[in-house]
């Protein structure tokens, strides 16, 4: 089924537009803007594989759930190296797997800020996305998350060299320590907010070469800190309401916030 929408025409999900594989419940292999026309879980596999460029999901509004490797994600690491440009994710639920987004795979490489891997997305834009009940909620470089609301165990929202605004990381109860909100680097946080209440020994927002403005990162149980600032970071206007304080780099730069 195809229909007409602002980006043109668009392409339902389905087994004969984008085929199941033997790791995912759909696999994108061609160029275009796609969305759902209802809720789909896939199981134990991965929910969406992009295997191509220049792809436009809209959730239209619906869920992907499963207990697989991760929601949205380029095909798993094989004896190629792909790297694919230009996905598009929005407006929808993202619900139970290991990664909500992943756009890239373990064994990507970045050298003097372009990526090269054996399986990755660049130029990501995800917006409007509620994940959830995930152990890593969004893990993205090169691109942008915009109005995402995420709900991790482990890790809310990684990013690279990325920008990050307006985002809501809550993070959930879970056995293991140490565990972080919004973890970046090279990037660019705007009007975020980090809450840790129902977890322990979480980090709020840390970062090296983070430039973060109007960001809060909050507790009631007075364990873990909320901004670790590494080398070369800059915060304008954040908040930070942890008991366990911050950890801030001297060559870091504080500008009218309450740390």
């Amino acid at each position: 089924i195809q229909e007409s929408g602002r980006d043109g025409v668009r392409i339902e999900i389905n087994d004969t537009t984008a085929p199941p594989s033997g790791s995912a419940r759909h696999v994108i292999t061609q160029p275009g803007s796609y969305y759902l026309s209802g809720d789909i879980d896939a199981g134990t596999l991965n929910g969406i594989e992009i295997a191509t460029g220049n792809v436009t999901i809209d959730l239209n509004g619906y869920t992907l759930r499963g207990t697989g490797r991760a929601g949205i994600t380029p095909p798993e690491a094989d004896q190629t190296d792909d790297l694919y440009e230009g996905l598009i994710v929005r407006n929808g639920h993202i619900e139970g797997f290991l990664w909500g987004v992943l756009t890239f795979d373990e064994n990507i490489i970045v050298q003097r800020g372009f990526i090269t891997a054996q399986q990755a997305i660049a130029g990501t834009l995800l917006e409007d996305l509620v994940v959830e009940d995930s152990e890593f909620g969004i893990e993205v470089r090169n691109g942008v998350v915009r109005s995402c609301a995420v709900r991790g165990r482990r890790s809310g929202i990684v990013a690279i060299f990325c920008t990050v605004t307006d985002c809501q990381v809550t993070m959930l109860p879970s056995p293991l320590a140490f565990k972080t909100g919004i973890n970046v680097s090279s990037s660019t946080v705007v009007n975020c907010t980090v809450d840790t209440t129902n977890a322990q020994e979480d980090l709020g927002l840390r970062g090296f070469a983070l430039f973060s403005s109007n960001c809060s990162t909050s507790t009631t149980r007075g364990i873990g800190q909320g901004f670790i600032m590494g080398v070369g970071s800059v915060a304008n206007g954040c908040a930070s309401y942890h008991a366990a304080g911050n950890d801030i780099n001297p060559s870091a730069i504080v500008n009218n916030s309450n740390f």
